[in-house]
């Protein structure tokens, strides 16, 4: 029945139990019962998901787009793949344009770093607003020194 690995060889089985019948069904109670949708069917485009906490909406192209960036892009298309858009109240469901605010990866590093994203949108503004002129500073001092 096995070989000297004891592996089963091609053809045999270990016991009637385990033989696979033809038109048998390989494991019933996780299948599907009818009417039931399985939780990764097919949803049309536009559909919107909240998904690890922020909001994905579907495609056209059959990829999910994060919700913020769609709506920020619909306003302001100028947005590159090194761009984060933050929300300035902290609250990740409220996706209004008056409530998103664009930052490059690295002032994103720095708001995180000195904990400046809060729930107040005025001191949310001011932290971004702080970080780019600290960055800003850094630029010049570097180009002075060459």
């Amino acid at each position: 029945m096995t070989d000297r690995f004891g592996k089963i060889k091609k053809g045999e089985h270990l016991s009637r139990k385990t033989e696979f019948k033809k038109g048998q069904r390989f494991s019933p109670k996780t299948e599907f019962k009818k009417g039931n949708v399985p939780f990764k069917a097919p949803v049309d485009a536009g559909t919107e998901v909240i998904m690890s906490g922020d909001i994905r909406a579907k495609l056209t192209n059959g990829k999910w787009g994060f919700k913020k960036r769609l709506v920020y892009e619909f306003y302001d298309s100028s947005l590159n793949n090194d761009d984060r858009i933050v929300f300035l109240d902290g609250d990740k469901m409220n996706c209004q344009i008056n409530n998103l605010y664009k930052v490059s990866r690295g002032e994103l590093a720095v708001l995180n770093n000195q904990k400046l994203l809060t729930v107040d949108r005025d001191l949310t503004l001011c932290g971004i607003l702080y970080v780019k002129i600290l960055q800003k500073c850094k630029r010049i001092e570097k180009e002075q020194k060459r």
